[in-house]
């Protein structure tokens, strides 16, 4: 109940967003004021942890058995970084 109550609040907070952007930013904040109980992966519930730097804030996915990468890592064996970022897309459904 209290997720469907908070993603109504969310809905009605972003009707003042002006762009897509402007949405995003806001939705960083949301998830960052409500807390580790809702930071899961909206598919696969993947735990994912908040990264701060500044005033800058991203989301990065917890390693667990409920998320595997496509490509973990480059061509030239490196880690690939992008594979630990979650995209808005799993957070929250269109």
């Amino acid at each position: 109940m209290k997720k469907i109550i908070s993603v109504l609040i969310l809905a009605l907070s972003l009707l003042n967003a002006k762009s897509f952007g402007e949405s995003k930013k806001e939705l960083v904040k949301l998830y960052n004021d409500l807390g580790s109980s809702y930071w899961y992966d909206f598919y696969c519930q993947a735990p994912f942890k908040v990264n701060k730097k500044g005033k800058y804030i991203s989301f990065e996915v917890i390693k667990s058995d409920l998320y595997t990468p496509r490509n973990e890592y480059t061509k030239k064996g490196k880690i690939n970084q992008r594979a630990k970022r979650i995209e808005w897309e799993h957070i929250m459904p269109a």
